[in-house]
């Protein structure tokens, strides 16, 4: 019997509001995590994985399509990839969780012990090679753990907006080894065997790996792999070595079927080659390279020491905070600005379920999209941006759903202005 696997790489490329607080795609890093995934479940027989996401990130493929590709298909295992996020700006918040499904539905069930155990291998899997806070195993109501047939999880590696996570985030070859962790714990757990290669010339690492740019940021290098797939129709792969991420058009057990790759890939770039371990000398020509970009305070904090008079005034403040300096500069004049009265909802600690609802469709038990947790993070609170129902329902804004409406009307809801 052959191990069916789907995964999902997150959220499309586009879609709003998932990216760091400087810019970066969410998808990158789940891209990197599915890529590790694949290629190192690829090494194995009696296993085959299936994209239900788009590969390349431009479409955001619907939760629905998502399950019924995986359903259709007849997936043993469904795993989504994703990276977090808390408030959309810098802070200390940090860590890795995984969610299994948290209700029964369509025949799924809460605390099924084979999910969970491939859920805590993940979540293992990607706290051993991150090294950062293991949040644990949580169930929710998520689509992608609701809905595919499959045993089912859902990780979330690190914080996109967290000072501490995006450290272990920005290393490329870092985040496509959680993925590959991950694949070497399913394959232990349903004893998978490594393929044998017989009368071909391989390499110390087992591969042949058709190189062709190297960069200094994953933003970069991403953009640059996007370019190739689109002109050569070849995948591509992202990895770090030394202090380059280096874009490959393929990794080969077979050297004959590598240079077979590399003659097809010159035809568009000449400066394209085969490396056995990543040590070659990296190509002068970088046509998107930008000096690395390190990971500095939170802009809320510089805004704060700016305020203590702690960077000075005029050039010397310039100088000080160097390329942050016009973000904040912005974010002391919105600290000093008199504050106009905003209206927010706090959702009481010692609620562990809130409905959520897209705008526009009735607030009834069953129309919801998914669920709130205030009591995992000590209670929850938002800005109320609008109203609909007769006022019974607020419009928030959320990291994960994007903007959508909760019940306002319950003792555990307190209004809040200031």
């Amino acid at each position: 019997m052959v191990l069916k696997i789907a995964y999902s790489e997150g959220h499309g490329k586009h879609t709003p509001g998932k990216r760091t607080p400087d810019g970066e795609r969410e998808w990158y890093f789940n891209h990197l995590v599915g890529t590790g995934f694949a290629e190192e479940l690829a090494k194995y027989d009696g296993v085959v994985t299936k994209l239900v996401s788009d590969p390349t990130g431009e479409r955001d493929v619907p939760l629905q399509e998502r399950s019924d590709i995986s359903n259709d298909w007849g997936a043993d295992i469904y795993a989504s990839f994703h990276h977090n996020a808390y408030q959309g700006r810098w802070g200390t918040h940090t860590g890795t969780e995984t969610f299994t499904y948290n209700g029964d539905w369509g025949g799924k069930r809460a605390n099924d012990p084979q999910e969970i155990a491939l859920a805590k291998d993940a979540n293992d899997a990607i706290v051993s090679v991150y090294q950062l806070r293991n949040r644990g195993i949580k169930k929710e109501n998520f689509h992608e753990v609701r809905v595919p047939k499959a045993k089912a999880f859902l990780t979330e590696g690190g914080y996109m907006d967290s000072s501490i996570d995006i450290k272990v985030m920005r290393n490329a070859e870092k985040v496509k080894e959680s993925g590959r962790a991950i694949a070497r714990k399913i394959a232990s757990r349903y004893g998978l065997k490594k393929r044998q290669v017989a009368g071909a010339v391989v390499s110390k690492d087992n591969f042949f790996r058709v190189q062709v740019g190297a960069f200094s940021t994953l933003a970069n290098a991403a953009k640059f792999a996007q370019e190739v797939k689109t002109k050569t129709k070849f995948d591509t792969y992202i990895v770090e070595s030394g202090k380059y991420i280096r874009v490959q058009v393929g990794a080969f057990s077979v050297k004959s079927n590598a240079e077979n790759r590399l003659k097809e890939l010159k035809k568009h770039y000449k400066d394209a080659f085969i490396t056995q371990n990543g040590t070659n000398a990296i190509p002068e020509a970088e046509p998107y390279n930008e000096p690395p970009r390190p990971v500095t305070k939170p802009i809320d904090q510089l805004a704060k020491e700016v305020i203590d008079g702690k960077h000075g005034n005029g050039d010397a403040r310039k100088q000080s905070l160097g390329s942050q300096y016009a973000a904040v500069q912005k974010r002391v004049e919105e600290m000093l600005k008199p504050k106009t009265k905003q209206t927010f909802v706090h959702l009481a600690a010692h609620e562990s379920r809130w409905r959520i609802y897209r705008l526009g469709v009735n607030p009834v038990a069953g129309n919801e999209i998914g669920f709130l947790n205030p009591k995992q993070y000590g209670g929850l609170e938002y800005e109320i941006l609008g109203y609909e129902n007769n006022g019974n329902t607020a419009i928030i804004q959320t990291s994960m759903f994007g903007r959508v409406k909760i019940f306002i009307k319950d003792p555990s809801a307190k209004i809040v202005t200031r």
